[in-house]
């Protein structure tokens, strides 16, 4: 979860944000993290997707990318934990 949000929030959505993205750069982060995270299915996807609009809203707003990384984690992980009790899965 910190790797991902680093590359996402730290590396990319600065570098969209200064780009020719303008006001759209965090939808396109969203979509591009959306298609990153393809792997899990559609239902994970509608989902996440608006945790995944929020989180570059967020670091785009605060200038910090441990506000989503602590996000995240709060959200990631115990979810992550009930798909391998298989409390959630397809």
């Amino acid at each position: 979860m910190i790797t991902e949000e680093i590359l996402w929030r730290g590396y990319i959505l600065p570098r969209q944000l200064n780009s020719n993205y303008g006001k759209y750069a965090i939808l396109i982060n969203a979509l591009f993290h959306c298609v990153y995270h393809f792997v899990f299915g559609i239902k994970p996807l509608i989902i996440m997707f608006p945790m995944l609009i929020l989180m570059p809203l967020v670091v785009s707003k605060t200038k910090n990318t441990w506000t989503s990384i602590i996000i995240h984690t709060l959200i990631g992980a115990p979810a992550q934990v009930m798909i391998i009790l298989g409390v959630l899965g397809n």
